[in-house]
């Protein structure tokens, strides 16, 4: 049996290098721990429920159940996202269920064909192509048809070797584990299957099933007696299987859960910025834990690199250089790990040059304009007397017109003084003639 690899209907993670150690056995614990995720399910043989295992307790919880039968197996189609299971009706009769792993809703129930009544099934594998072999318990494999159940190509394991449960690796080898715990590989021929011993266990595990291969090619199985899961790291062979946990009641068909990936997500903090400034890059769904790396694009540059807080999340702050040439960019957030990226746009403008203040013009001093010297305006003399009462002379303001204007005065006052002497002379003789 193997794992089951679909989106995960719960949020346990499986830390399953968390291993106890195994005095039984002598093992060493397993490898690290599969992609985080990845959480490892168990449907019951007997109490048909489906059940998450928790690394931090190192307990199966609930999480769904199936209907009333005997489990023999499953496993998880990449293909069509869906969990296959075998089961045994009270009929007596073999069938084919599908399921979808989040819902846990049956998807369709078809019965297995193609094998005699008295076959007893084992377990199922499905490879990352979809293709689906079933382990009979006489130790004959063949390959089975997920939509119409029909069972063909029968060939035998090689050796009876009591086989009990099927997984394959991501490098496509086929692993079975069987009643006595020693776990072989199996090389397909015309005629048969060819086993190759891998571990040889110490103890009896009594029935064993076989969980797929996790992200780290760790093949987990869990037995009857004693009651148990178990671990393998199929890249340290020499060391036997380990026990992870006591099972308090009967075991299942294991199989992974990884949750499909969601998309990565960015958004800047401003969609413009002058060249030279600072832009706040936040993003979601990238590895947990995981290194990012942030580029402006489109010629490459290297902004920084951050790592994302246990959600998943970054938030980071990139300085945009300053000789980066004005124009529509992308900023670019690489998940390292998980080998994947996403990108917003940024509008990258010029720095604006700076306005230079003209140099003020002088004000010219004002040009003193002379004021005109005031005009004298002449007054009129009083018209010469007939008495003998004094004259009393008016000066004249005269305006600077010209020599002409002041001789023609001067000339006509003159005149009329010498007539005026000459009246008065000429009546002071007739007065005295009289």
């Amino acid at each position: 049996m193997t794992s089951w690899m679909t989106p995960a209907r719960t949020s346990l993670a499986v830390g399953l290098a968390v291993l106890l150690t195994a005095p039984l056995l002598g093992a060493a614990a397993a490898s690290a721990a599969p992609a985080p995720g990845e959480v490892l399910h168990m449907i019951g043989y007997d109490d048909e429920t489906i059940s998450a295992f928790d690394s931090a307790t190192n307990t199966f919880t609930k999480v769904g159940t199936i209907p009333d039968s005997d489990v023999s197996g499953g496993d998880f189609n990449p293909v069509t996202r869906l969990v296959y299971y075998i089961a045994e009706t009270d009929d007596d009769v073999y069938t084919l269920t599908s399921l979808d792993p989040v819902t846990n809703d049956i998807i369709a129930v078809v019965p297995l064909s193609g094998v005699d009544e008295s076959d007893d099934f084992q377990d199922l594998d499905i490879t990352s192509d979809g293709t689906a072999r079933v382990l009979l318990d006489d130790d004959r494999l063949g390959t089975v048809n997920l939509s119409t159940g029909a069972v063909t190509d029968l060939r035998p394991v090689l050796g009876e070797l009591n086989g009990n449960g099927l997984a394959s690796s991501s490098a496509g080898v086929l692993y079975m584990v069987n009643f006595d715990g020693n776990i072989y590989t199996l090389a397909g021929t015309g005629t048969g299957y060819a086993p190759t011993l891998v571990s040889e266990s110490v103890n009896s595990f009594g029935q064993n099933w076989v969980a797929d291969f996790d992200s780290n090619d760790v093949l987990w199985f869990d037995s009857y007696e004693p009651n148990g899961l178990w671990s393998f790291d199929s890249a340290t062979p020499a060391v036997p299987a380990t026990r992870v946990t006591t099972l308090s009641d009967d075991a299942g068909a294991l199989y992974f859960v990884t949750p499909p990936a969601l998309p990565l997500a960015a958004e800047l903090s401003v969609s413009t910025i002058v060249a030279g400034g600072h832009v706040t890059v936040t993003g979601e769904n990238f590895t947990p834990d995981g290194d990012v790396r942030i580029e402006l694009h489109s010629d490459p540059v290297v902004l920084g690199t951050t790592k994302a807080d246990a959600a998943g999340t970054v938030s980071f702050v990139a300085t945009i250089p300053a000789s980066t040439l004005a124009a529509d960019h992308t900023i670019h957030l690489f998940d390292v790990l998980a080998d994947t990226s996403t990108s917003v746009p940024l509008t990258v403008t010029a720095v604006p040059t700076p306005t230079q203040t003209p140099t003020p013009t002088p004000t010219p001093a004002p040009t003193d304009t002379p004021t005109p010297a005031p005009t004298d305006t002449p007054t009129a003399a009083p018209a010469p007397g007939t008495g003998s009462g004094t004259t009393t002379p008016v000066t004249a303001e005269l305006a600077s017109t010209g020599t002409n204007a002041v001789d023609g005065i001067l000339t006509g006052g003159a005149a009329a003084l010498l007539l005026g002497l000459g009246l008065l002379v000429a009546a002071r003789r007739r007065h005295a003639r009289a």
